[in-house]
């Protein structure tokens, strides 16, 4: 079976695609109070930002130690990055979504005028 021709959208599957896309789905349906809520994402797009680069300074600090005991194994790190890969393009959905959605919005707002 393939898989293209019967998968509407035959992108991976992630958080981010299905974040990006369910937005893209609804945003003209959106109220304003709801576009403004969407455009507020950048906040917390930027405080995830801030763990996801904590964390990847505390792992290079971890690597750049001489006490190697605390280091994940390779597999532990390979799941650690996967997951911070992941968190990082969570952010970008974030981003994208409020950028869009602020846009919206002010478009909006100048057709209200």
């Amino acid at each position: 079976m393939n898989t293209e021709q019967s998968t509407p959208n035959p992108r991976i599957a992630s958080t981010a695609n299905a974040l990006m896309d369910l937005f893209e789905l609804s945003k003209d349906k959106l109220s304003d109070d709801k576009l403004e809520w969407y455009a507020g994402l950048l906040t917390p797009a930027i405080t995830e930002a801030m763990n996801a680069s904590s964390a990847i300074s505390q792992l290079a600090t971890a690597q750049g130690s001489l006490d190697k005991t605390d280091l994940p194994s390779p597999s532990g790190l390979a799941d650690i990055l996967f997951g911070l890969a992941d968190a990082i393009d969570n952010i970008r959905a974030l981003m994208c979504i409020a950028e869009e959605a602020h846009y919206l919005a002010n478009e909006r707002k100048a057709a209200n005028l």
